[in-house]
C-alpha cells in the first residue's frame, strides 16, 4: 500500500498516537507549557490542566494542529531570503507569514486578512515577545526539551491567537534551523 499524502504531511503530528487529542484552547492571561514528545515526533503545548492546545512537529515545518484549525507551516525561500508561511490545509492558500526584520532575531508577522504583529528575541533572556497594536500578546521560550508560553490580556480573537501562536513557534524553530532566516537584503 502506498502513502498518497502530500510530502509535508508524512511524519507530521497527524501521524501521532491518537490518544493525543486537542482538548483545550489558547486563552489570554494564562501560562502554557511546551513539552517534547519524541516517540510521537511532536511538541505539545498544554494548558494548566495538562490539556493539549497545540501540536506541532519537532522538525522545522509541517502540520500544526489546534482546535481553531490545521495548517501547514514552514519556511519557504523568497528572493534572497526566507519567510515562514502558514497555509490552509484545504487549499494551500497563504493565511499568515513571518518576514525577517532589519535586525537579527526580529520578525514581522502578518495574519489574513490584514493584521500585523511583531516578534523579537530578547538579547538578555533569550525569550521571545510577540506584540501587536495593543501591546504585548505573549512571551515565549522554546529550548531543546520544551518551553513555555505566557499570554497577556489583549483584544485578539482566540482563533487568530491559535494561528498566531503556531506561526510564532514555527518561526522560532526556523530561526534556529536556518542560519540565514533572519538575514534578508531584498524586499
Amino acid at each position: 500500500m502506498t502513502d498518497d499524502r502530500p510530502s509535508h504531511a508524512k511524519g507530521s503530528p497527524g501521524d501521532r498516537d491518537p490518544s493525543i487529542a486537542i482538548t483545550g484552547d489558547l486563552a489570554f492571561g494564562q501560562q502554557f507549557s511546551i513539552s517534547r514528545d519524541i516517540p510521537n515526533g511532536c511538541y505539545i503545548v498544554q494548558d494548566g490542566f495538562s490539556r493539549a492546545v497545540v501540536i506541532l512537529p519537532l522538525q522545522c515545518g509541517g502540520e500544526v494542529i489546534t482546535r481553531a484549525g490545521v495548517w501547514h507551516i514552514g519556511p519557504e525561500r523568497r528572493g534572497v531570503g526566507w519567510v515562514v508561511v502558514a497555509r490552509a490545509q484545504h487549499d494551500a492558500s497563504c493565511v499568515a507569514c513571518a518576514y525577517p526584520r532589519w535586525r537579527p532575531n526580529a520578525f514581522k508577522l502578518w495574519v489574513a486578512p490584514d493584521s500585523s504583529y511583531r516578534l523579537k528575541q530578547s538579547l538578555l533572556t533569550g525569550g521571545w515577545t510577540l506584540s501587536g497594536p495593543g501591546g504585548r500578546i505573549a512571551h515565549v521560550t522554546l529550548g531543546a526539551t520544551g518551553g513555555s508560553i505566557d499570554t497577556f490580556q489583549t483584544t485578539i480573537i482566540p482563533p487568530q491567537l491559535a494561528l498566531l501562536t503556531a506561526l510564532t513557534l514555527e518561526t522560532i524553530k526556523a530561526n534556529r534551523a536556518i542560519p540565514t532566516v533572519d538575514v534578508v537584503t531584498g524586499s
